[in-house]
């Protein structure tokens, strides 16, 4: 295990890459848990999502900062306007057995018109293409986005996903 610390000052242990397996795609590389942490990309409450999934889901790949054209079927892609080429998916969680899973950690700005209408395309678009797509709230959990008390924020994010796996 290797301990780091991220840009808040916030302690966070996370695996070594010899332990478990994650790609972050905005770095195009194979990268041990503390990259994320370093991510400017990452956004708030991001960082402990990854931190907790990796310890709900020790045996599955996770990756982050997918983008969305990787996820979608060609005929998806083939219709994908440039703005929808440039977006990326938070969280995507590979099982061995189970359905993939999506989770996209949104703050208030995704209850905006704009944000709505996109998110709400991209939701279709990934749950007909095979993948569960869970949102993690702000409101929903604020522990997770205030990334201080990492007990409290991994009950929030565990009653989240009990909800949809």
């Amino acid at each position: 295990m290797q301990t780091v610390t991220n840009v808040a000052q916030i302690d966070v242990t996370f695996h070594t890459i010899e332990e478990t397996n994650m790609t972050n795609y905005r770095v195009g590389h194979k990268c041990d848990r503390c990259d994320p942490i370093r991510d400017p990309i990452i956004g708030q409450g991001e960082r402990f999502t990854i931190k907790i999934i990796s310890e709900l889901f020790p045996d599955a790949v996770i990756k982050t900062q997918v983008p969305l054209d990787k996820l979608l079927t060609k005929d998806f892609v083939e219709d994908m306007g440039s703005r929808a080429k440039k977006e990326t998916i938070d969280v995507l969680l590979e099982r061995a057995i189970e359905q993939d899973v999506v989770i996209r950690v949104q703050d208030d700005r995704h209850k905006t018109k704009q944000f709505t209408i996109i998110d709400s395309r991209q939701k279709w678009e990934l749950e007909y293409c095979g993948y569960i797509v869970i949102d993690v709230w702000k409101e929903d959990c604020p522990q997770l986005f205030k990334e201080k008390k990492f007990d409290l924020a991994k009950n929030e994010l565990k009653r989240v996903l009990d909800n949809h796996l």
